[in-house]
């Protein structure tokens, strides 16, 4: 039977999977074609751009930013930016409607007495292009201060990090365990964040039992991502239970309001990682930056006597306006681009150090313990730099004449 079931099922998974129509995606509503699209060396080269943005500067890297020579280095390396590699395929199709438009014209112009062939008005152009500038700085604007927020709230993570191993740090010597428990789960916690907002799958993939075996054991990692669907929020009941069974003392000193500034920051981050740019303006002002680029050669072989000429113009202004929307695309979802992985290797280090070092931290406070010698020292040392009678002088209000 033609085009019946049995044809369709003789004719192979090849033909199945071309006959099948693709599912809906439940959240837009429009077919999932991107999947067809994209091959493995094109999303390769996409985490590779956006691993290459984790960047955490130091003195040198500023010092190389803020050099006048900066540009010139910026221009001369064009051709190894993944900005310009990411837009060549849509800027080479419209080069390639400018160099058509250019044929035709030339073989028109040839045949019929110089007249154009196919050409527009300038002046539609010139109405439309504020609106796409306005369009497009909109867009890398928002998409600039989602990567802001999200900053901010990962910086908050660390610094909430480091006054839970303050209060941690608290814990007497007879609580051992527990401080240790308080530790393991608080760099537990920063990591299953991280990993929670990274894929789980592709080239840029982080596995959640891989990130949480880097301070717990493969056993409690492995019961963690079985249990629950939200691992961060699992972890951080597990370090709410470890400062619990500290006591009393921990909770008064702040560990309640460390752990609900987590819980804080954990869903700000879920939001933003779930709510991008409302579509419909993503849309839009990508289908107007298309059809404008498009359409632009129409107008520029009016502007040059050589129609030729239209080709090079064409492809400067797309590389430029492509540029400016793929960068808003990249920093639109933020935690790819953000280096988390330096900054929890950042957290577990200054962790383990304060507990390791807390008795040497307790050796510097008491070093003039019993020392007369060192009490002078450190006498001579403060009277070089602090004078009381100074201090009172300077905690006197000013008297106006």
């Amino acid at each position: 039977m033609v085009g019946g079931r049995e044809d369709h099922e003789s004719a192979g998974p090849r033909a199945k999977a071309r006959a099948s129509p693709r599912p809906m995606d439940s959240t837009s509503g429009e077919w999932e074609y991107e999947s067809m699209m994209d091959s493995d060396e094109r999303n390769r080269a996409i985490a590779e751009n956006r691993r290459a943005m984790r960047t955490v500067f130091t003195f040198d890297d500023w010092l190389r930013h803020m050099s006048p020579y900066e540009s010139f280095k910026h221009v001369v390396q064009s051709g190894r930016s993944r900005i310009l590699a990411q837009v060549a395929p849509e800027a080479t199709f419209h080069v390639t409607l400018a160099f058509a438009v250019a044929v035709i014209n030339y073989v028109g112009a040839r045949d019929g007495g110089g007249a154009l062939v196919v050409s527009a008005p300038p002046e539609i152009f010139e109405l439309t292009a504020p609106s796409l500038g306005l369009l497009l700085v909109f867009r890398t604007e928002a998409s600039y201060s989602r990567w802001v927020e999200a900053r901010k709230l990962v910086g908050q993570l660390v610094n909430d990090s480091r006054k839970m191993m303050r209060v941690c740090l608290q814990v007497g010597e007879e609580s051992e365990t527990v401080r240790n428990a308080i530790v393991r789960y608080n760099v537990a916690f920063c990591r299953s964040f991280m990993a929670s907002l990274r894929p789980s799958y592709g080239p840029c993939c982080m596995d959640m039992r891989t990130e949480l075996a880097k301070t717990l054991t493969e056993q409690e990692s492995e019961r963690i991502v079985n249990a629950t669907s939200s691992p961060p929020l699992f972890v951080l009941h597990c370090l709410i239970q470890a400062i619990e069974s500290a006591g009393a003392e921990l909770r008064n000193r702040g560990a309640d309001e460390i752990c609900d500034s987590y819980a804080d920051t954990l869903g700000n981050c879920e939001r933003l990682f779930k709510t991008p740019i409302p579509r419909a303006y993503t849309h839009h002002s990508s289908r107007f930056l298309f059809i404008w680029l498009a359409f632009l050669p129409l107008a520029l072989v009016r502007e040059f006597p050589n129609v030729f000429e239209v080709v090079p113009a064409e492809a400067f202004v797309a590389v430029l306006l492509l540029g400016i929307k793929q960068i808003g695309i990249i920093i639109e979802e933020p935690f790819g681009v953000l280096p988390l992985e330096q900054l929890c290797d950042l957290i577990q280090k200054e962790c383990i150090e304060a507990v390791s070092e807390r008795k040497l931290f307790k050796e510097l406070v008491n070093c003039t313990r019993g020392d007369e010698a060192l009490k002078k020292e450190v006498a001579s040392k403060l009277a070089m730099w602090w004078d009381p009678a100074d201090a009172i002088a300077s905690s006197r209000p000013c008297e106006v004449e």
